[in-house]
């Protein structure tokens, strides 16, 4: 018997086939809290789904941990984050 999946606002169904939408996925080493790895992809292609399962995994099965976000989102934090410093 497999566990019961978590429900939420995720499982509304889409509108529409997602054939692009870029995301960026950040792989941070936990020991240290360094970002070691950043990737910018497009989550529209089955196969970078795949391949980001089996990615997450991994990082979690050896210390690390991942963030994603849009890559829309992730361009307005790091446009802050040079706001802040200027």
């Amino acid at each position: 018997m497999s566990e019961e999946i978590p429900r939420g606002p995720w499982d509304v169904p889409l509108k529409s086939y997602v054939r692009e939408f870029h995301i960026i996925l950040l792989i941070k080493d936990i020991k240290s809290d360094r970002y070691i790895k950043e990737e910018k992809v497009n989550y529209g292609d089955p196969e970078i789904r795949k391949w980001l399962g089996r990615c997450s995994y991994w990082a979690w099965c050896h210390g690390y941990a991942i963030e994603t976000m849009s890559l829309e989102d992730y361009n307005k934090r790091e446009a802050a984050k040079q706001e802040g410093l200027a």
